[in-house]
């Protein structure tokens, strides 16, 4: 361990765990069919998950292998063939947790809002909400529908509309750059004092934390965050948690969290005989077909705070 600087302060790190960068090409070759090679390859031969010790973020180094435009236009390009673009216009768990908060007389920017689901969402309450989107794409599809979308990053676009939104929100995207503290910066800078920033990203502390997932790996995720390391972003930045909350477990994502838990039964008695251990398994799943998977917890957490004063300054 050693003191260093991890993306959200000067302190000890730890490195959890290395990757070789060519296995990681050929499973995004293999599952994808997405050539990322000069993502990875090109600069270097393997990459480093570590983590803070007062913050806990877990972040990959080295900084440089974050996804560049084309990769993110390709993986958009693969998932609309696949998915559909409906996957992507339905409203997440997160979306309804602020929309319950949301009167017409707000103003709200969404960073990195992708297809344009929340804001179709807030369109239909008619609250004003307007997007900022990199991907190009993305951006094409949310104007054909008449959505209001900055093209561009947050850095450019906080400079045109400066404290002018009541609520900022950015869901799933803070997981996938490498200065969070510039990227949440920004987005104060666009907040009116006392409004309200909005974060969701995957929960490393939820069943994804032990699973080998592809996407939660550079070039896609170059963080993983925690409650505590969310939390943490209070110590270091002008706000004030208001609420945090967790994504109870959905269908959608039943199937990982079954073999997460059949994978640790397996290995926490593997001492016991095979009966027994899949007597346990079909408890899991008939828990995650009841009514009771409302109790477990899902993929994302949700946190709010509250901005106090003036942020830094660009």
């Amino acid at each position: 361990m050693k003191a260093d600087m991890s993306p959200l302060a000067l302190e000890d790190i730890v490195c959890i765990r290395t990757f070789d960068t060519s296995e990681i090409v050929r499973r995004w070759k293999e599952n994808y069919e997405i050539d990322i090679s000069s993502e990875l390859i090109a600069k270097k031969s393997q990459i480093s998950l570590m983590q803070g010790e007062h913050s806990t973020i877990r972040f990959f180094t080295p900084l440089n292998i974050a996804g560049s435009d084309q990769f993110y236009s390709e993986f958009h390009t693969h998932k609309l063939e696949h998915w559909g673009d409906e996957y992507y216009r339905k409203p997440r768990w997160e979306h309804r947790e602020v929309l319950a908060g949301l009167s017409g007389d707000l103003r709200v920017l969404e960073v990195g809002c992708g297809s344009g689901a929340f804001l179709d969402a807030c369109k239909a309450r008619k609250v004003e909400a307007v997007g900022v989107e990199l991907n190009g794409a993305s951006v094409a599809f949310t104007r054909r529908r008449g959505l209001d979308v900055f093209h561009g990053g947050i850095s450019e676009f906080v400079a045109s509309d400066p404290a002018a939104f009541d609520v900022v929100c950015a869901f799933q995207v803070l997981e996938h750059v490498s200065d969070p503290l510039g990227f949440v910066n920004d987005a104060l800078r666009t907040l009116k004092t006392g409004g309200r920033l909005v974060i969701a990203v995957p929960n490393n502390d939820s069943f994804l934390g032990s699973q080998d997932n592809l996407l939660d790996i550079p070039p896609h995720h170059m963080l993983q965050w925690s409650e505590t390391s969310l939390r943490f972003l209070s110590e270091v930045l002008p706000v004030r948690v208001l609420r945090v909350r967790r994504e109870p477990l959905s269908c959608v994502h039943r199937p990982g969290f079954e073999s997460v838990q059949n994978h640790r039964i397996d290995v926490a008695f593997s001492h016991l005989p095979r009966k027994l251990r899949s007597l346990g398994k079909r408890t899991v799943q008939a828990v995650t077909r009841s009514p009771l998977r409302r109790l477990l917890t899902g993929q994302s957490i949700y946190i709010e705070f509250r901005k106090t004063n003036e942020s830094t300054s660009s």
